[in-house]
């Protein structure tokens, strides 16, 4: 019959559709998550040990857009999916004195590691710490002995 083509024609043409409209839909959400950056890092007390329930929010100082976490049992935090810009960073926990850092700037695709060392004191304290972070500061306490003993 003109026209007809067998079963296994039509399930082939069927799966190739399927395929390129899954691959396309694949493609098409690669560059939005790589338009992301993230900040993570690690919270930790004068003497290394980890500050758990630590707050930290992370402002952009462009659109004023926050994103609050808290520190996990390990003393880390992250906060994915922000846009690139510039963003201020602030840590408070019980007890210590708040830590701000502003100016961080980040890229598309960055993922920036901010380490922070809290001081004891109280919240109405605060410490300021300006500009890009230094690649020691990315990287922190990697390679460094610490202490995963949550703080109660």
């Amino acid at each position: 019959m003109p026209g007809h083509q067998p079963a296994s024609f039509r399930a082939r043409a069927a799966l190739a559709v399927i395929g390129k409209a899954l691959t396309a839909a694949v493609l098409a959400a690669v560059p939005v998550a790589a338009q992301n950056a993230e900040i993570s890092g690690f919270i930790s007390d004068p003497s290394g040990s980890v500050v758990t329930g630590a707050r930290v929010v992370v402002q952009s100082e462009l659109t004023g857009a926050r994103h609050a976490v808290s520190s996990n049992q390990y003393g880390e935090y992250a906060v994915p999916a922000l846009l690139p810009g510039p963003y201020e960073v602030t840590v408070e926990a019980k007890g210590f004195k708040l830590l701000q850092h502003n100016g961080v700037a980040l890229e598309v695709g960055q993922r920036a590691r901010l380490d922070f060392a809290l001081t004891i004191g109280t919240a109405t304290e605060a410490i300021t710490v300006e500009g890009k972070p230094s690649p020691a500061q990315r990287v922190g306490w990697l390679g460094q002995h610490c202490s995963r003993q949550p703080i109660h």
